[in-house]
C-alpha cells in the first residue's frame, strides 16, 4: 500500500476512513477501511481494507482500539456488513475479527480478484 492509495482514499470521504491508532502518545498501527454499495445488503457494505498493529504494541489493545474506531463510523455510516480478509493461519486476527462477530461467509464460495490496472 502506497502513499498514491493512502491520497487517493482521503480525497474521496465517501470511499471510507483512516485512522492511526496511538499507545502512549506514540503511532502504534493503523487500520483502512474501504465503503461500496452492495446489491447483496442493498446498501452500504465495507472493507478492513488494512489493519496493522507494530509487534511491540501486539495484544496491549491496539487492534481492537482501531476496531472501535472502525465500527463506530460503520455504525454512523448506516454501513449494512462489514467483511475482512484474514490468512488462514493467522489465528491471532482471527480470534479478535470473531470477537466483533466477523466469521466466515461463504463455505462453498470463493473470492477471486484480478488486477486490472497498476
Amino acid at each position: 500500500m502506497g502513499a498514491a492509495s493512502f491520497s487517493s482514499l482521503l480525497k474521496d470521504d465517501s470511499r471510507g476512513a483512516v485512522w492511526i491508532v496511538l499507545h502512549d502518545s506514540e503511532p502504534a498501527g493503523y487500520v483502512v477501511l474501504t465503503i461500496r454499495f452492495s446489491m447483496e445488503y442493498g446498501g452500504l457494505d465495507a472493507f478492513i481494507d488494512d489493519l496493522f498493529v507494530r509487534p511491540s504494541y501486539r495484544r496491549r489493545g491496539v487492534g481492537r482500539a482501531a476496531l472501535n474506531a472502525l465500527f463506530d463510523e460503520c455504525e454512523r455510516r448506516n454501513v449494512l456488513a462489514v467483511h475482512v480478509e484474514v490468512g488462514h493461519d493467522n489465528a491471532a486476527a482471527k480470534a479478535l475479527y470473531s470477537s466483533y462477530g466477523l466469521k466466515p461467509y461463504w463455505d462453498d464460495r470463493q473470492m477471486l480478484n484480478v488486477r486490472l490496472k497498476q
